[in-house]
């Protein structure tokens, strides 16, 4: 037998899960390789510095209400570190913290509870910044279909926002 170690539970304790797998089996092991995580100046650095589009700042010139879209607990992507520096960024370029909401975009998976949101998004955040959990079976705005005959439907707050950023790990 040969074992198979996957990490699982990135939010609930992060354990490491064995598999064990017939010796016979040739097994490779495809993935990215785990890299350091960025520090919060590191991460600061590299939106001062876009490559290929002008500074979140900028692009914030001129909107009125702003969605930050982040994945649900899920996915590890640590947005508690880096959503601080977005919504910096996005003050900076004139919209004010009324104007910025971040939603925990699931898609169909049930709405994030209040403990799961805090615990995504951190407690650092303004409370003049809206942190909401999107629910597929709720607010929802119409679009037709997509050129494939599928249904479209899109977070009716989401669709309101004239800027709309998605950080996340899918």
């Amino acid at each position: 037998m040969s074992q198979l170690q996957l990490r699982t539970k990135a939010w609930f304790g992060d354990e490491v899960l064995s598999i064990d797998l017939p010796a016979s089996w040739k097994v490779v092991e495809v993935g990215p390789q785990d890299k350091p995580a960025l520090t919060i100046d590191a991460m600061r650095a590299v939106l001062n510095r876009p490559i290929g589009t002008p500074r979140l700042s900028e692009i914030a010139r001129g909107k009125s209400r702003a969605v930050i879209l982040v994945d649900d607990l899920t996915r590890p992507t640590p947005a508690a570190d880096l959503l601080p520096l977005l919504i910096e960024e996005l003050t900076r370029g004139g919209l004010p913290e009324q104007a910025i909401t971040v939603m925990l975009a699931g898609g169909t998976h049930p709405p994030a509870s209040a403990e799961d949101r805090a615990k995504k998004v951190g407690s650092s955040l303004s409370s003049a910044i809206k942190i909401l959990a999107h629910d597929s079976r709720g607010d929802l705005v119409d679009l037709g279909m997509s050129p494939g005959g599928l249904p479209l439907k899109v977070n009716r707050t989401v669709l309101e926002c004239d800027l709309k950023i998605g950080i996340g790990c899918i």
